[in-house]
C-alpha cells in the first residue's frame, strides 16, 4: 500500500493593531510505506492415528463408526448376546491379539465389538481359537 501525503498549511492572522501577519507554511511529505506481511501457519497435528482405543477397539478418530457399532449392538436380541462377563473376557483376548487392526479382526474382517458379543460366533484365529 502506498500513501503519499502532500500538506499545505496557510495561516493568515489579522490583529486589531493594524498589524498583519502572514504565515505560509508548506509541508511536503512524500512518505512511501511498503509493508509486506506473510504469515504461513501450516500446522500438522497427528495424534495417535494408528493407536487403537482399548475401550472401543477401534481407532480414536472414528466416533461415527463407534456410534454405528454401538447402535447395531443395541438392536441385537438378548438371546443373541453373551453375558457381560464373557463379552469382557473375549474383548480382553482380542486386545492382546496381533490380528486386531483398527478394531477389526484381520482374519474375518469383523469389528471385534460385534463378533465378541454374538453367542454363535467364535475367534477366527487360524492356529488356535482364542475364545
Amino acid at each position: 500500500m502506498t500513501n503519499i501525503i502532500n500538506t499545505n498549511i496557510n495561516t493568515n492572522i489579522n490583529t486589531n493593531t493594524n498589524t498583519q501577519i502572514n504565515t505560509s507554511i508548506n509541508i511536503n511529505t512524500n512518505t512511501q510505506i511498503n509493508t509486506s506481511i506473510n504469515i504461513n501457519t501450516n500446522t500438522n497435528i497427528n495424534t495417535n492415528i494408528n493407536t487403537i482405543c482399548k475401550r472401543c477397539h477401534i481407532m480414536n478418530n472414528t466416533d461415527n463408526t463407534l456410534q454405528a457399532i454401538e447402535g447395531y449392538i443395541s438392536f441385537l436380541d438378548a438371546e443373541q448376546k453373551v453375558d457381560d462377563e464373557l463379552y469382557s473376557e473375549r474383548l480382553s483376548k482380542c486386545d492382546c491379539c496381533d490380528a486386531l487392526i483398527n478394531g477389526m479382526c484381520k482374519y474375518c474382517g469383523c469389528f471385534v465389538l460385534v463378533r465378541a458379543i454374538k453367542k454363535e460366533l467364535y475367534c477366527p484365529y487360524p492356529q488356535n481359537k482364542k475364545w
